[in-house]
């Protein structure tokens, strides 16, 4: 008989593999190299990245829809923001070990060397992302596929009544001002 324990957190998912509780677990970094450390003769059966999946998971930022109404400087600032500090973490290995290891335990416990090598399966999602993310150049976008195939799953599971689409789940006024902006200056988005 196959058990499957959901989990509230990474974190919660990573102590019960490390402690036995579970035989497999769905982590990301630094997660999976505190759990491939902790529980001998543990290893990688998938990864996003290594494995052609990397456009399978996406996180998305969230906000009550009263708040974007009431707030969208905010809102705008935040976005600004992230894209901002995306540009910096993905160009600046260093400082972001440092900022990692100063702010969060788990990369203190890790040590620096550890931090830097998991930084390597980790890529925060740019403008460029998210231009292929949300379709925002108007080519067909990664997240309607995801979010539909993910609804389907989760309806044939029981776990919603009913599939939302996609265009209901999102609000990327934010997201399409910052590409046009970007567009009217003549920068290089997409690369590659």
């Amino acid at each position: 008989m196959k058990t499957v324990a959901g989990k509230d957190s990474v974190g919660d998912a990573r102590i019960d593999f490390v402690s036995g509780k579970v035989d497999a677990a769905v982590v990301w970094e630094p997660d999976i190299t505190a759990a491939l450390r902790e529980r001998p003769g543990s290893h990688l059966l998938l990864t996003s990245k290594a494995d052609g999946f990397d456009h399978l998971l996406a996180d998305c930022m969230v906000a009550r829809e009263d708040f974007i109404t009431k707030n969208p400087e905010a809102i705008r600032a935040f976005v600004n923001g992230w894209l901002d500090g995306t540009q910096v973490a993905n160009n600046d290995h260093p400082l972001v070990v440092r900022l990692l290891m100063e702010n969060e335990p788990m990369y203190r416990d890790l040590g620096e060397e550890q931090t830097r090598a998991g930084l390597a399966t980790v890529k925060w999602a740019d403008l460029n992302d998210n231009i292929e993310m949300f379709g925002l150049d108007g080519r067909k976008a990664v997240f309607d596929k995801l979010f539909s195939e993910a609804g389907k799953l989760w309806q044939k599971r029981g776990i919603i009544k009913k599939a939302v689409a996609p265009g209901e789940a999102v609000d990327l006024r934010f997201l399409k001002e910052i590409y046009r902006s970007q567009r009217s200056y003549g920068r290089k988005l997409v690369t590659g």
